[in-house]
């Protein structure tokens, strides 16, 4: 997750609520690896037992080109 890829997280105050940004900035199959990355850091963010984000707190901005 270099360049083409980054991720944001947002933390607040103790107790407080957590959100993350998470941005793959190319499209097409070349580049699916920015995509990639990008999902595997949402599902690792929003894992119990690891990142603990609820789904609704990830903000999520990738094409949508991968499969088509």
């Amino acid at each position: 997750m270099l360049l083409a890829s980054c991720v944001g997280l947002l933390q607040a105050h103790a107790g407080g609520t957590n959100y993350a940004v998470l941005v793959a900035g190319s499209n097409g199959y070349y580049n699916y690896r920015h995509q990639s990355d990008v999902c595997h850091a949402f599902h690792v963010l929003t894992d119990p037992n690891k990142g603990n984000i609820p789904a609704e707190n990830v903000i999520v901005l990738m094409y949508d080109d991968i499969g088509k």
